[in-house]
This record gives C-alpha cells, sequence and structure tokens, in this order.
C-alpha cells in the first residue's frame, strides 16, 4: 500500500527575471529601489535574480504590496 506524502512547503520562490525588470522600469522603479524595499542590498537583489535563488516569504510578501498585486 502506497503513503501519500503531503507536500512540504515551499521555502522560498524564485521570480521570473525578464518579466520582473521589465515590471521595475516600467513602473519608473530602479533594481536598487526595489532592493532596499526587500530589505536586501542592490548586489544581493540583482543575484538572486540573476542565479534564481529563492526569495523568502517576507520578501515576496514586500513585493506583492510594492506591485499592489492580490
Amino acid at each position: 500500500m502506497k503513503r501519500l506524502r503531503r507536500k512540504e512547503q515551499p521555502k522560498g520562490y524564485s521570480l521570473k527575471k525578464r518579466c520582473l525588470r521589465r515590471w521595475i522600469y516600467s513602473h519608473g522603479y530602479t533594481q536598487p529601489y526595489v532592493a532596499r524595499k526587500l530589505g536586501l542590498s542592490a548586489e544581493e537583489f540583482k543575484r538572486k535574480l540573476r542565479e534564481h535563488e529563492k526569495f523568502n516569504e517576507y520578501q515576496i510578501g514586500c513585493l506583492i504590496q510594492l506591485m499592489k498585486a492580490q
């Protein structure tokens, strides 16, 4: 008999970097500004996008607020 595995909660989320960069600049922001809003340095933010590193729940929440998304 197979055991059902519970799905584990993700430890973070990676983002579509092209879409995010397009949104940032089309709304008049800069990557360093968005990085500060997420509590990151500009270099750390750019590295996370470039290397497809995961953003934590707090950072995703800040990004959602900045984008006024639901």
